[in-house]
């Protein structure tokens, strides 16, 4: 609950047009894992949504590798949400994403390729 204030705090302290800084879009990325892990699919597709929608809107530098996280959110979401051959697509793109900007062997591309191999394989 504290959690949950602290990052809805951070989205309201953001303002509505949140172009110099990713924090919004990491406080509804952490909003959105928050759901998933409590099962509210409903919730952790709005928040995931939202932080893509945020992220987007940021006209300053910023890590591009949030963006190849928020990606493999979306497929965690997705998977959660039986939608397989979705969160499939969303989290081979987010490998991808994370092969041009990390080191091989960085943990965010370990946590990509874990996303990627904890989808079942899809039987044709």
């Amino acid at each position: 609950a504290t959690a949950r204030a602290a990052l809805t705090q951070v989205i309201a302290d953001g303002g509505p047009p949140a172009r110099y800084t990713p924090a919004v879009a990491l406080a509804h990325a952490d909003l959105a894992m928050l759901a998933l892990r409590g099962a509210d699919l409903v919730a952790a597709t709005a928040q995931m949504r939202a932080a893509k929608a945020s992220l987007a809107q940021v006209q300053a530098v910023y890590d591009v590798r949030i963006g190849d996280e928020l990606q493999l959110l979306e497929s965690e979401v997705l998977a959660a949400k039986r939608q397989t051959d979705e969160a499939r697509q969303a989290a081979a793109a987010g490998l991808v994403a994370a092969q041009g900007h990390d080191a091989r062997e960085s943990p965010g591309l370990q946590h990509a390729r874990g996303v990627l191999a904890a989808l079942p394989v899809p039987v044709r």
